[in-house]
């Protein structure tokens, strides 16, 4: 998996803050513990709905930030390059963070503000989900099952936003493992029932909150300077507005 980092960037998200901290999110590499040999063809069987219960409470926000958008810093996957392929919600400290869905705690990273979480799902073993920034509510080991709509912990500073990202161990020809990290959008894995939330919130439909492959790769972004603060990179709107 490939790690991409912008360290130098700071940044504020949704609120007007004394000073901004470093943002040291990470992906999976070499150094993380290897994921389960599982993989799900997403081309060939589309995206199932796994999540269970939103991971956070959506109440106060006033907008999210799309998948492959041009806030904060790079995040990308094997297969694409200089976009962030998560979402961010600028949710207050000491908002709750519930499991989304049933899973498996496979890493835990202690981060700047809280403490990053992999859970790995236990429905569909090649997904996975990270949650960061989180102050946990009790102690987790790698290894620890948690269930759908359990309480991890709390948003753990005023000073980022909170942030969740999903992705898929997909078959790979091309890798030597048989495999390839994708990431995808918390959106493509919410039922309807779940989504309705959103839609009640001004968002009609999930493409809302993503921004397509196509769109960013017409639109690329500069990963060799900082992207600003709070509106972002690129030319593309990079927040969906909550009503």
């Amino acid at each position: 998996m490939k790690a991409n980092l912008l360290l130098s960037i700071s940044f504020c998200l949704g609120y007007l803050f004394i000073s901004c901290q470093q943002d040291d999110d990470f992906i999976p590499d070499d150094t993380t513990p290897p994921p389960t040999e599982s993989t799900y063809d997403i081309d060939a069987n589309g995206i199932p709905k796994l999540i269970e219960i939103d991971y956070t409470i959506i109440d106060s926000i006033s907008q999210i930030s799309k998948f492959r958008s041009g806030i904060g810093h790079d995040y990308s996957d094997s297969t694409e390059a200089c976009r962030s392929m998560k979402h961010y919600y600028p949710v207050a400290k000491g908002t709750p963070i519930y499991a989304p869905i049933s899973g498996t705690v496979n890493w835990l990273q202690e981060e700047w503000a809280g403490t990053k979480i992999m859970l790995n799902v236990t429905a569909e073993p090649a997904f996975y989900v990270e949650l960061f920034h989180v102050e946990l509510k009790d102690a987790l080991e790698v290894g620890t099952t948690v269930t759908a709509g359990q309480l991890l912990g709390w948003h753990a500073s005023n000073q980022t936003s909170s942030d969740i990202a999903v992705f898929v161990r997909v078959p790979s020809t091309s890798s030597p493992e048989g495999a390839e990290t994708r990431f995808i959008s918390y959106f493509d894995l919410m039922p309807d029932a779940l989504f309705s939330t959103y839609q009640a919130r001004g968002l009609s439909h999930r493409k809302d909150l993503i921004i397509s492959k196509a769109e960013r790769d017409q639109d690329p972004l500069d990963c060799n300077s900082p992207w600003p603060s709070p509106d972002g990179a690129g030319t593309l709107a990079n927040w969906a507005v909550l009503q």
